[in-house]
């Protein structure tokens, strides 16, 4: 019928055609819509505008001729809206624009005003969008996950996976299920994460199932992790191919660091990271999830190193100014620092505001609970000890969020454990005991400041003459200071003192 309408040049029923039919069209014949909307002419679009975004959208989905030359969508000039989908087609596709070049206020108030639209829309102009609902409120839905904010990305992805279950889109039910799944395990709420995993259609064998399925397969290794089912997360974890789902590689990055204890890997991954992150030196990109989470896999790629100045910076290019999860993280990991440092009332006071917010994230309150727990002790508070412990176990036990733990030693758990031998269940004990977090001592953290600017300097590739010069002292001075630099770091050679800052993370300046 649509081939027909469109060798006879009947725009109009063509048009009427797309927009009616253009769930099942997308799933069962991709590239014939793509081109059926390339082959709009002008005076077509004009008077349609949604289709020149369209036009975009189709050859980013399934290939096409400005795939290679625009990012996502957004950089195809349009008219005016000339109705309620138009004006949505165009705020969506200026989000995602946004969301995709890290413009992230811009991101969220296009978000925020199509909700807005849809909202204040009769129930008859939403029924006539029902077949554009489902990848509308998925694309909004993803602009609210890489602001941060995961209750409205959880809002428009259960709105996006029943408009999608009402026009029996299973393409869009795949998305925007797996996206739920994913969104509630980052979370923590790994029930929930569970039961949207069961809801994923059986999409074997279709064009779109890996890259509509990317979000769920991520799910699917952080569950895992936070059943301490180790092994079984890593061969989970080495499924992921993300080429269809770019914009994910930040999440990937975060689960490799989670699961890589040895040091040669985790310099890999840091080179991996910094080398996908260039976008990320926006001022205004440091603000993402996406950002963060980046920040969050250095920080603890670095403590695999034993670096642990370089987990500390890390973490201080985040610009967190919110009480998103992605922030809540980011001060877990920070009173993370504080506990190692020893300072336990600094520790106490980065998560003190995740326990005084409602349980909505779990991951960071069990994470917090267990951090005031080892820092109450160190206070010689048995009882705030006791009473943060039991509550941390209490919650892990509900959500599955056992891993949380790991984020102490095992001296640490030990004590605690001790204390309250009902708070952790006695099967699992052992196995939390196990992954307990293992320290590896940073000889480099020992060096006085002249001695880490003489390394500094002999890192950029200088001779000994050259860094005397550099820094105004004598040949013999630094000669002094190297001899210093080897003892403490247990080296001999200029050599070894280069491959032992390269396994610490001391990238040369």
């Amino acid at each position: 019928m649509l081939t027909r309408a469109v060798d006879r040049g009947e725009w109009r029923e063509v048009v009427r055609i797309l927009d009616e039919q253009w769930s099942e069209l997308i799933s069962a014949a991709p590239e014939l819509i793509r081109d059926v909307v390339t082959d709009l002419p002008s005076s077509v679009v004009a008077s349609n505008p949604r289709w020149g975004l369209a036009r975009e959208y189709l050859d980013q989905l399934v290939g096409g001729p400005t795939a290679a030359t625009t990012r996502f969508r957004g950089g195809v000039p349009v008219a005016a809206p000339r109705g309620l989908l138009d004006a949505l087609a165009q705020l969506t596709s200026r989000g995602a624009a946004a969301r995709q070049s890290w413009r992230i206020d811009e991101s969220a108030s296009a978000a925020a005003e199509a909700r807005g639209l849809l909202d204040g829309a009769t129930p008859d102009a939403v029924m006539r969008l029902s077949s554009a609902l489902p990848e509308l409120q998925f694309e909004w839905g993803m602009v609210w996950e890489y602001v941060g904010d995961s209750d409205r990305a959880t809002h428009e992805y259960v709105e996006s996976f029943d408009a999608a279950v009402r026009d029996g889109n299973e393409m869009a039910q795949t998305k925007a299920a797996g996206a739920l799944a994913w969104v509630h395990a980052f979370a923590g709420r790994n029930i929930q994460a569970t039961q949207w995993l069961d809801r994923l259609p059986d999409g074997a064998g279709t064009w779109w199932e890996s890259r509509s399925s990317a979000p769920a397969i991520l799910a699917r290794p952080l569950l895992l992790i936070d059943d301490l089912r180790i092994d079984e997360a890593r061969s989970e974890l080495s499924r992921i191919n993300l080429v269809s789902a770019p914009e994910r590689w930040p999440f990937q990055k975060f689960l490799a660091a989670t699961l890589e204890p040895e040091p040669a890997t985790a310099l890999a991954l840091l080179s991996q990271i910094d080398a996908s992150s260039v976008a990320f030196r926006q001022t205004d990109a440091r603000r993402g999830a996406n950002a963060v989470v980046a920040a969050l896999a250095r920080s603890l790629l670095h403590h695999r190193l034993g670096n642990g100045a370089g987990a500390r910076k890390a973490l201080d290019v985040v610009h967190a100014d919110t009480t998103t999860l992605p922030e809540q993280m980011v001060w877990c990991a920070q009173a993370d620092l504080a506990v190692r440092a020893g300072d336990y009332a600094g520790a106490i006071r980065r998560v003190a505001p995740i326990r005084a917010m409602p349980i909505s994230s779990p991951r960071p309150y069990v994470t917090a609970l267990a951090l005031t727990a080892v820092s109450r002790l160190r206070q010689n508070d048995e009882t705030g000890a006791i009473e943060s412990f039991t509550r941390a176990g209490t919650l892990a036990r509900q959500h599955r969020l056992h891993h949380s733990f790991t984020v102490l030693s095992a001296p640490e758990l030990e004590e605690l454990i001790a204390l309250c031998p009902d708070a952790l269940p006695i099967e699992t004990q052992p196995v939390v005991l196990a992954h307990a977090r293992t320290d590896r001592t940073d000889p480099f953290g020992s060096l006085s400041a002249r001695e880490r600017s003489v390394l500094s300097e002999l890192l950029t590739g200088k001779s000994i003459p050259r860094v005397a010069d550099a820094l105004f002292v004598s040949v013999n001075t630094v000669k002094t200071q190297l001899q210093s630099i080897y003892k403490k770091v247990g080296v001999s050679s200029r050599r070894e003192l280069e491959t032992a800052t390269l396994s610490h993370g001391h990238a040369p300046a």
